[in-house]
């Protein structure tokens, strides 16, 4: 009877470290997975950011060429006169401050 006894508790262990196993190895693959997952999804937010950013930038530079090309177009720009080109650049510089 002792030997059926302890054959019936060795089965239970096995059994319930089985389990156990199991249940580890389906926890550790899941957080593998997921934690791959979110790092993607976090270089591709990153990604899109900093695409975003550059694009500001461009934008932006290209506006200030914008605003140089027509100042220089200006008369007072082309006849070097410096106290008017320097008063009409402030001004721009504060008008078109106030657009963007």
């Amino acid at each position: 009877m002792n030997l059926l006894t302890s054959m019936k508790n060795q089965l239970r262990l096995g059994g319930l470290l089985t389990i156990v196993l199991v249940t580890l190895s389906y926890s550790s693959i899941t957080v593998f997975t997921e934690g791959q997952r979110l790092e993607q999804q976090g270089r591709r937010s990153l990604e899109t950011n900093l695409s975003l950013k550059a694009q500001y930038i461009e934008r932006w530079l290209e506006s200030r060429l914008t605003d140089l090309r027509l100042l220089a177009l200006m008369r007072e720009f082309k006849q070097a006169d410096q106290a008017q080109a320097g008063a009409l650049l402030r001004l721009s510089q504060g008008y078109l401050g106030h657009i963007r």
